[in-house]
């Protein structure tokens, strides 16, 4: 049972705190961020083919483009999201598994760590995909602008982008025009709602060992409203990421197969990082409660 001793902000040992972290993880991060900025920094997404009687490029101009839902909403919403759940969740509803507070935020610093690394991974993933694929964007053609003869002729063979060359320099709004495959917006979103769900059933409903304990009827309703709450939490992060995906959709910004491709890679990612952080929390616990076996795992993979 947890010793109910140092609760207080005043009492909280910050070099402990950092000292218990994982490093390694932490430096492959920050090889993920190299990664991510070396090619897009150089490199130029592949310049697909376009056809200027495609109709799935073809959608409304771009120039005084205003997205629905605004660029910083994608990534700063399931951040403070995700945040507030993890300390919450360590904090409050988990306060009984911690024997200190250092304990209880050295845990919540561990997952919010993952959390943003998982987020940095689905970011390199997406980015690394959109140059290598280099999938036109529904509204191209109106970024491209390109030269219509009065009588289109079509030529078999012959490479379209020569027939119809873009008016408008290779600026970076053309150069965006070639990345459409996946939506970032939708990956990162579904990244951090997942990873924050994910985390949520653990911590609401996994965490604690299940013993039969009789419960007056007050008490087995607060335990049912708790768990209501954090179901309804879970729907509105959901709900959130799926409004920011169709957003993408909507303005002419994404085909539906992107916006699966980029919630796809965010799930994906999402659970391989936070299925790997839930075993291996117990490396930020007091060490005189460690057990021999959590060193063992400590050492796993």
């Amino acid at each position: 049972m947890a010793i109910k001793t140092q609760w207080k902000l005043k009492d909280i040992q910050w070099r402990e705190v950092f000292k218990r972290q994982d490093y390694a993880t932490l430096l492959l991060t920050a090889c993920f961020i190299v990664g991510l900025v070396i090619p897009y920094a150089i490199s130029d997404p592949r310049t697909s083919a376009y056809i200027i009687y495609d109709a799935t490029i073809s959608n409304a101009g771009y120039d005084n483009f205003k997205p629905s839902v605004p660029n910083f909403v994608p990534v700063l919403v399931p951040l403070l999201t995700f945040a507030i759940t993890v300390v919450v969740g360590e904090l409050i509803s988990s306060k009984s598994q911690h024997n200190t507070v250092t304990e209880a935020v050295a845990s919540a610093l561990f997952f919010v760590l993952d959390g943003i690394q998982s987020f940095v991974c689905g970011l390199l993933v997406v980015q690394i995909t959109k140059l290598v694929v280099g999938r036109t964007r529904p509204d191209f053609l109106a970024r491209c602008n390109p030269i219509i003869p009065g009588n289109i002729t079509i030529t078999i063979g012959g490479d379209p982008n020569a027939l119809w060359p873009c008016q408008r320099p290779y600026d970076d709004v053309l150069k965006d025009g070639f990345q459409s495959f996946p939506s970032g917006h939708t990956s990162t979103a579904f990244n951090l709602t997942v990873y924050t769900s994910a985390y949520l059933i653990w911590c609401w409903h996994m965490r604690l060992s299940w013993t039969p304990v009789h419960l007056s009827m007050k008490q087995q309703f607060l335990l049912d409203l708790r768990n209501v709450a954090a179901k309804l939490w879970m729907l509105v992060l959901l709900g959130v990421a799926w409004g920011i995906a169709i957003s993408r959709i909507i303005d002419n910004q994404h085909h539906p197969s992107d916006v699966i491709g980029g919630a796809l890679i965010g799930i994906c990612i999402a659970l391989i990082y936070v299925l790997r952080a839930i075993p291996r929390y117990k490396r930020v616990l007091s060490p005189e409660v460690k057990s021999a076996q959590g060193d063992l795992d400590e050492m796993s993979v």
